[in-house]
């Protein structure tokens, strides 16, 4: 059998994109795999874009799930205050 060391990130995973990780046993034989996407944003300079995929936090429309939500019952609220008017 192999006698495997640690696993070592070859490629990090981002918030779109999966990343990879080796081991290497003793032989010279390795194994990878892939590491899952974070679907977490980075930010590292503060300025409300994601440094790996471009999201813009500055964005005035809302297109999370919740965010189309409220929408989606912001316009039958103001469908109701238009009908009682």
């Amino acid at each position: 059998g192999h006698s495997f060391g640690a696993w070592t990130v070859t490629a990090p995973a981002n918030c779109v994109n999966a990343g990879t990780e080796i081991r290497v046993c003793a032989c010279g034989a390795e194994e990878s795999r892939a590491i899952a996407a974070t679907g977490n944003h980075a930010d590292a300079d503060g300025n409300k874009i994601c440094d790996d995929c471009g999201h813009d936090w500055n964005e005035k429309e809302d297109n999370s799930f919740f965010g189309k939500i409220k929408a989606f019952f912001q316009k039958i609220i103001d469908w109701f205050k238009n009908l009682f008017k």
